[in-house]
């Protein structure tokens, strides 16, 4: 599993078209080798940790990735550890032991709704639409700079090499290393680029191997 994040150096090209970029050519290389959970809540947007180790998982809908284990597969089934999802207001639920996935490798979706009776509803509801309209903002800008993003980014380095034609050598090493652990434990861990660096997800935080990005771990 990886532990370190640091903050990718292009020389010359704006930071938001190489995350953009990144995650544009992550999303495309994703594979089937994973188990996948889709953790939803209702309402959304509660924080979804892991029970026993209390690692972040993320704000629903959030999906997680699981390596199979021999140890943990019986009968066909994939035994994955519980969860609880706790909402803005600090009302919370747990699943009910482990999680069993017995349909072989797929996107599987688990559904927790907040107590009934837990305090302060409105609060999860207000909170719930301030994400589902972000995500609608963000989901419009990247597909208005999407199309013709990796020719954009390629004319934009050709063009500055073309300036800087007087110098050679490989880019400076500018990376910034931080120790961190479990940046994408639940994500098949932190995508790399092919360089062997690791990369950003566009909106700042580290991008991990699904093309989400780390819940805990943000680019420096």
């Amino acid at each position: 599993m990886d532990n370190t994040i640091f903050k990718p150096y292009v020389r010359g090209i704006p930071l938001m078209i190489v995350k953009l970029l990144l995650y544009s050519l992550a999303t495309l290389s994703l594979s089937g080798c994973y188990y996948k959970v889709k953790y939803i809540t209702y309402p959304a947007g509660a924080q979804i940790v892991e029970q026993g180790t209390n690692t972040v998982i993320g704000k629903a809908p959030v999906t997680a990735s699981y390596n199979p284990n021999v140890e943990h597969m019986k009968n066909g089934c994939l035994k994955v550890t519980g969860v609880t999802a706790q909402w803005k207001s600090g009302a919370k639920i747990s699943s009910s032991g482990p999680i069993q996935l017995c349909k072989g490798k797929q996107t599987y979706s688990y559904v927790l709704h907040r107590p009934q009776n837990a305090p302060h509803l409105e609060m999860d509801r207000e909170y719930a639409q301030e994400l589902i309209q972000k995500k609608q903002l963000l989901k419009k800008v990247v597909g208005v700079l999407g199309t013709g993003l990796a020719l954009g980014v390629s004319a934009y380095a050709q063009t500055l090499q073309n300036k800087n034609n007087n110098t050679s050598g490989p880019l400076p090493n500018n990376n910034s290393f931080v120790d961190t652990q479990g940046c994408c434990s639940y994500h098949g861990g932190i995508s790399k680029d092919y360089l062997g660096r690791n990369q950003c997800h566009y909106t700042g935080w580290i991008l991990c191997q699904d093309g989400q990005p780390s819940p805990t771990c943000q680019c420096y």
